[in-house]
């Protein structure tokens, strides 16, 4: 979006915004975008510091918009020893949002790479438990969180299953995890600090606010920390193999999918920047329809693999 900076004289505001803590309507004032659609500010509100001008779209001459067709507007605004305020006016949205997101071509191997970034280095796992094949994991080796605690210098698990936790513990695995919610953090930051890295395997999908876990997060991360998440793809290709006959694949928890797309949005929404993102295939897939659709689809493209990985941190 191209904004358009204009300066407005500080006449009849001056009293409405003398400090940044006043809130409420004011005598409405016209500003034009560069799309030359009319705004009229109807209110100044604080956020954050910044004074917030809000207005409602009108007398638009673009085609496609109608005279006082509402839209919420944001005017970002500062004034310099009360004689001049800046104001950005942004521009109004395409009536069409739909964008083209480019797409990595990267195919990881999804342990070796949670393994590597983790190596060495101070470890807090959330979702660490893999209810309900948890059995199946510690017996056939291909569990995460036991592979994590041969290379993490320190390791600290979370799960939100405390009868699951008890369970694994009394068979002697798993005495570094505890009970906890990746959507509030908090408890766990006072009490075992930050981390170098914190893994989100196969968790945010499960979670009932991605937004809460995304910020919860920072609260959990050290100086220049890593968010490792893998999920899986919106747009795997095996996953579609069942909906032309009337039913999804789909494990019971599950309440949401990601694409790269998607993904990238929520994280920078969140106020990370993404360090590396690929795609993933699931080894050892079964059964045999399921197995070649996953190798088929990455030969086609490593964007119709099983899942995304991605590392982030936080923007500076």
């Amino acid at each position: 979006m191209q904004g358009l900076s204009i300066a407005v004289r500080f006449i009849d505001m001056v009293t409405q915004l003398s400090t940044l803590a006043v809130q409420g309507p004011i005598s409405p004032c016209r500003l034009r975008n560069s799309r030359q659609l009319a705004i009229d500010i109807t209110e100044f509100r604080t956020y954050g510091g910044d004074v917030v001008a809000l207005g409602v779209l009108g007398n638009a001459v673009t085609p496609g918009y109608s005279e006082g067709e509402e839209h919420c507007r944001e005017v970002r605004a500062t004034y310099h020893k009360l004689k001049w305020v800046h104001m950005t006016v942004a521009d109004a949205p395409e009536r069409d949002a739909t964008r083209h997101h480019p797409l990595p071509r990267l195919l990881e191997e999804r342990t070796t790479f949670l393994l590597e970034r983790c190596r060495a280095r101070r470890v807090l796992h959330l979702g660490c438990l893999d209810w309900p094949i948890q059995h199946e994991r510690l017996s056939n080796g291909t569990w995460l969180h036991g592979q994590l605690t041969e290379v993490a210098a320190e390791l600290i698990g979370i799960d939100l299953a405390a009868d699951a936790i008890s369970e694994v513990q009394s068979q002697g695995y798993g005495q570094n995890i505890h009970s906890g919610d990746a959507e509030h953090l908090d408890e766990v930051a006072s009490r075992y600090g930050r981390f170098d890295v914190v893994v989100a395997g196969e968790l945010i999908e499960h979670l009932n606010n991605a937004g809460l876990f995304l910020e919860s997060a920072k609260t959990v991360l050290g100086a220049d920390g890593r968010l490792l998440i893998t999920t899986p793809n919106a747009f795997c290709l095996r996953r579609f193999l069942r909906i032309p006959f009337g039913s999804e694949s789909v494990h019971r928890d599950h309440v949401s999918y990601y694409s790269h797309a998607t993904l990238s949005t929520l994280a920078q929404r969140f106020g990370y920047e993404i360090v590396h993102r690929a795609s993933y295939r699931m080894p050892g897939m079964r059964p045999f329809l399921a197995a070649t659709a996953e190798r088929v689809g990455v030969l086609i493209s490593p964007n119709l693999g099983e899942g995304l990985l991605y590392e982030l941190r936080l923007s500076s």
